[in-house]
């Protein structure tokens, strides 16, 4: 019998399989870093319910086309908890997503509608969608009198306007703008990048940091009580007494500062800072997720961690991080 590090439950060996310590998602790499210490089960969860909405829409999943961990398929690619704008001129706010046309990723026009708010000065923009399912009963300050069309083409544009006569909205027409001339031209245009941090992406990144735990540790070290609170969130959602994840644009190489990073690689490391265990995560070392994974320690033998991995993308290898002082480089 083996006991699961997620759901604690004794099981016997053949409940049992492979789990990677980073998710596969994000590039396959020579001695991957692995644990056998998470049931199917459990395993199985994180795949549906964590890791495909991860990967898949936040932030690190746009970084993964963009540095060719993830093949494009040609189309849109939709990253729910991403979302592209203009960042200025006549245009400012109005909303992109990303396609790949057959050789690259590039950003186009959503078919939106710009709603002017007086309290702000500001436009706000609505695609078809949000329209439809009822977003301006939620905004009545919008004035509906004074709004703007974003189409690519008449069709979509006659498109629109059914769709606004559906949500009552009336108005005159009053004239046109012209798009940026970047944006006619198919040339490349400065997008503004907003995407969301939530719970379900924080129970991810809390996840490899736990196996990352169990691996250098081993699964009879996190199997103590000290490790519930960030194991029950990982695993089960519960509410932990204080924020266990928290983001930063903080480096976590001796060398990167915040504009200059020596390493597009994915980043693991667990050290103490007093009494706290913190893992730290960053993928293609961008974004540092710090975990808090124990205040304190309560077992019987106490451990001096401080470790951590580089997992590089360029070669697909996997290297322990030097610690210098407090710090760590590759």
């Amino acid at each position: 019998m083996q006991r699961c590090i997620y759901c604690l439950r004794n099981l016997g060996a053949g409940a049992f399989n492979t789990e990677h310590v980073l998710s596969t998602a994000f590039g396959t790499f020579l001695d991957a870093p692995v644990l056998r210490c998470v049931c199917q089960e459990c395993n199985q969860f994180f795949g549906d319910k964590l890791e495909v909405q991860f990967s898949r829409g936040s932030f690190e999943g746009l970084l993964r086309y963009r540095s060719g961990v993830k093949k494009l398929a040609r189309g849109p690619v939709n990253l729910r908890y991403v979302e592209l704008t203009i960042p200025e001129g006549d245009w400012t706010g109005v909303r992109m997503k990303l396609v790949n046309d057959g050789t690259e990723l590039r950003v186009s026009l959503i078919p939106q509608v710009g709603f002017h708010d007086p309290e702000t000065g500001r436009w706000i923009h609505h695609t078809l969608d949000e329209i439809a399912a009822g977003v301006l009963d939620a905004r009545p300050h919008l004035k509906k009198t004074e709004i703007r069309i974003y189409a690519r083409s008449r069709q979509e544009h006659e498109t629109i306007l059914l769709r606004l006569s559906e949500a009552h909205v009336n108005f005159r027409a009053s004239g046109t703008f012209d798009p940026p001339a970047s944006l006619l031209a198919g040339e490349d245009i400065p997008v503004e990048v907003k995407f969301a941090v939530n719970r379900g992406i924080r129970r991810c990144i809390a996840k490899y940091a736990f196996n990352y735990l169990a691996f250098v540790c081993g699964d009879l070290f996190v199997l103590e009580s000290d490790f519930d609170a960030a194991r029950n969130f990982i695993r089960f959602d519960s509410a932990p007494p204080r924020p266990l994840v928290v983001e930063t644009f903080a480096p976590i190489l001796q060398t990167d500062s915040p504009r200059c990073r020596q390493t597009n690689g994915h980043l693991l490391t667990l050290e103490w800072w007093a009494d706290l265990l913190v893992g730290q995560v960053s993928l293609f070392n961008y974004l540092t997720y710090r975990v808090t994974l124990a205040s304190g320690f309560s077992g019987p033998i106490w451990r001096p961690i401080h470790d951590g991995v580089h997992f590089n993308i360029e070669n697909r290898s996997v290297r322990r991080l030097t610690p210098i002082s407090t710090r760590l480089l590759p």
